[in-house]
């Protein structure tokens, strides 16, 4: 099961996959889940060859309707830690997902260690999710980090539960690097493994 890399369609499926008809959605869900499975695969030979271990990754796409805004697949940690792997109308990405009841003490906390993280790759970022009805996501990337907007992100994260620390690529990026996404992707889980091993080790 070779993985080439992703294709435009990958990515515009979830912006036009309500205009579908149901045989068209079917076809085009189905090649999604396929691409994506193969970059997974790619991903745990990678790991394998580096390692001799097993990236264990749950590839079933259990939760890939067509609500979906995106398809992923999840390294779990434990019950309020995972990595996940995803691709979405405008992105493939890896990230660390940190659920919290108190995110604000956290980010707090882990100021300098995020700081220091996003100062590392262009492609870093961090994300609040699950925010109050109508409120937008909110994301820092990398290039646009300043003291002001750490201050805004700690105070937006009152109404979430749920951060996002990793890194992604966007479609023209992705579709350029062909099956070497999962090469930086694969160095990416490493550079997120270190995040994650100082949260446990300080938890």
């Amino acid at each position: 099961m070779d993985f080439n890399g992703f294709v435009a369609a990958d990515f515009d499926f979830f912006k036009k996959k309500d205009k579908f008809t149901k045989e068209e959605y079917d076809k085009f869900r189905n090649e999604v889940k396929l691409h994506f499975r193969k970059f997974c695969y790619e991903l745990q030979k990678i790991y394998h060859k580096n390692t001799d271990g097993v990236l264990e990754l749950d590839k079933e796409f259990h939760g890939f309707s067509k609500k979906s805004e995106e398809i992923a697949a999840y390294n779990l940690i434990k019950d309020d830690m995972r990595i996940k792997f995803f691709l979405n109308s405008e992105n493939v990405g890896i990230c660390l997902e940190i659920k919290d009841d108190n995110l604000k003490d956290f980010l707090t906390k882990y100021k300098d260690v995020i700081k220091q993280f996003l100062f590392s790759n262009k492609h870093a970022f961090i994300e609040l999710q699950n925010l109050g009805k109508g409120d937008k996501k909110t994301r820092i990337l990398a290039l646009d980090y300043s003291e002001k907007n750490y201050e805004g992100f700690i105070m937006e994260s009152n109404k979430s539960k749920t951060l996002l620390v990793g890194f992604i690529y966007n479609k023209n990026e992705a579709i350029k690097l062909g099956k070497d996404i999962t090469k930086h992707i694969h160095e990416n889980y490493y550079e997120i493994s270190k995040i994650k091993d100082l949260m446990l080790q300080n938890n």
